[in-house]
């Protein structure tokens, strides 16, 4: 046992960070434009109904 406080606070394996660090490069690379972004697809038409019943166009 040690006598240092953070001890249990240290990331001992490095793979651990791997995920986490992967997403923060993709955002990187996207926002400039290295990487290219997810596919935009169109979203079918949906009339929603409020709470009274009424058709909503929203």
């Amino acid at each position: 046992m040690s006598n240092d406080v953070t001890a249990g606070y240290t990331i001992i394996n490095p793979e651990r960070l791997r995920g986490p660090m992967q997403k923060v490069t993709d955002y990187m690379l996207k926002c400039m434009g290295a990487k290219p972004s997810a596919d935009i697809v169109a979203l079918p038409y949906q009339t929603l109904m409020t709470k009274s019943g009424t058709s909503s166009n929203a």
